[in-house]
């Protein structure tokens, strides 16, 4: 069972959409500085226990946590656990060992 017909008028329109979505992509490309397709293209996140990210970055998950709080790179759910974007917090750390150089 179909949830729609895709006549024509309804084909253009989505057609048109998709055109939009990807004229915004692009125009986040380019206020990030980054090539054509990059934020489009950007990695899914890799979501991990602090211990884990600590475990894979050499540091405490003391500090994990620390820097989920300060720069937002996982979340404490409402359970109480967090969670940690890895593919974010590797971003970070690419970003401090730049400042620091």
């Amino acid at each position: 069972m179909k949830l729609f017909d895709p006549t024509s008028d309804t084909r253009a329109s989505l057609l048109r959409a998709r055109a939009l979505f990807e004229e915004g992509l692009a125009l986040v490309d380019a206020a990030l500085g980054e090539e054509p397709g990059t934020a489009a293209s950007a990695p899914e996140p890799e979501l991990v226990s602090p211990k884990e990210a600590a475990r894979r970055i050499g540091c405490s998950d003391c500090t994990v946590k620390r820097w989920c709080r300060e720069f937002g790179v996982g979340e404490k759910l409402r359970t109480g656990r967090w969670v940690v974007d890895f593919v974010s917090l590797q971003a970070l750390r690419r970003r401090q060992g730049k400042q620091s150089s």
